[in-house]
């Protein structure tokens, strides 16, 4: 005991002794825009300004001031964005009040975002450096084959389903390429629609895909990079599942990992009514741009509680601000768990619904 006693009291002297004086950059004590934009293929471009918090003053990230924000596609200019109002609730719980704060968020009418191609906006706004961001779109990585098997479980009295599945590619030669996998789930549940006497009972499609989380074993998806804190506290977590194709070089590959939705079990989903599970598995092709600022993520959370490790700045690809201008491209693979389209049985989409409901009305 004593021995542990003088080992602590050295450490703690050690950890005292080592205190260096910070001299902290402009950047940190100086308002900024804050750039947040994540674009796709096929899709408009939406942009969302924040202010950073400077050292030493009070934390309000909503921008209220109206921005301008110019896009450019390969070069050449295309239009600039619609600001469209956008409002948050929150409580203030020291003088009990509800707060409801306005701000904008901004998109493209008129550009489509395609593959291949680069992207640049230019964002001026009044008390702020302008600031300007740029990102390439990747090509999707195709998904060649899957496989999938399904395992009943038991543990301590408790049934479980653990979903097994494999996904084959071929990574493109003569380039950095960066991928990360996504699986989610949705459940297409009974529903009852009611139309003045008449009563609709249907299976409901469209409830929104939750992430969910695998577990993996393989090599892609393990973290090289060990220090100290690796052997005291474990790796780094890759909880966005990202990977290059360092291993790959143009190769195709197999990679393995297992999902277990938690939402619901097997027992609580109706399949004799109807009801089916939705999986996707996506293959996700990233840009440069997009892979650093989610492994910075991590690797800043990871050092947050690590005593060996030095803090870790959220990558940025903004001039004169902060935040990043990301791209990516999906490859998607869809399973269904249960029979559908079952005979006999009514599916509606939201879409559907509010037809429904105009065509009742409207008559």
């Amino acid at each position: 005991m004593k021995i542990k006693l003088i080992l602590i009291i050295n450490l703690l002297l050690v950890l005292s002794a080592c205190v260096d004086e910070i001299k902290l950059k402009e950047d940190y004590t100086s308002k900024k825009l804050v750039v947040s934009s994540f674009i796709t293929n096929g899709e408009n471009i939406v942009v969302n300004l924040y202010q950073n918090k400077p050292i030493n003053s009070k934390y309000e990230p909503a921008l209220k001031t109206k921005a301008n924000i110019v896009l450019y596609e390969n070069g050449n200019k295309k239009e600039t964005l619609k600001p469209i109002v956008s409002y948050s609730n929150s409580y203030d719980y020291e003088n009990q009040t509800q707060i409801t704060d306005s701000t904008y968020m901004y998109t493209s009418e008129h550009t489509e975002i395609k593959t291949g191609n680069t992207y640049k906006i230019v964002v001026e706004c009044e008390g702020y450096e302008t600031v300007t961001a740029e990102t390439t779109v990747p090509f999707p990585v195709p998904v060649n084959a899957f496989d999938s098997l399904t395992v009943h479980k038991e543990s301590h009295g408790s049934k479980y389903t653990e979903y097994d599945y494999k996904l084959s590619f071929t990574d493109p030669a003569q380039q950095n390429n960066y991928y990360r996998l996504i699986v989610s789930s949705s459940i297409a549940q009974k529903n009852t629609l009611i139309l003045g006497t008449d009563t609709i009972e249907f299976i409901y499609t469209d409830n929104y895909p939750r992430s969910s989380d695998f577990i993996s074993s393989d090599p892609l998806l393990s973290n090289e990079n060990k220090d100290a804190n690796s052997y005291l506290f474990g790796e780094l977590d890759n909880s966005y599942g990202i990977f290059t194709d360092e291993m790959l070089n143009g190769k195709p590959y197999e990679i393995k990992f297992t999902a277990n939705f938690q939402d619901y079990s097997n027992d609580e989903i109706d399949y004799e009514a109807g009801e089916f599970r939705k999986v996707q598995l996506v293959l996700q092709s990233l840009n440069v741009d997009m892979f650093y600022y989610l492994r910075s993520i991590d690797a800043q959370e990871y050092s947050d509680y690590m005593m060996f490790t030095e803090p870790v700045p959220i990558y940025s690809n903004v001039e004169n601000g902060f935040g990043v201008f990301g791209a990516y491209v999906n490859s998607e693979v869809e399973l269904f768990y249960g029979e559908y389209p079952k005979d006999g049985v009514i599916y509606y989409t939201n879409e559907d619904i509010i037809k429904l409901y105009e065509e009742f009305y409207t008559n």
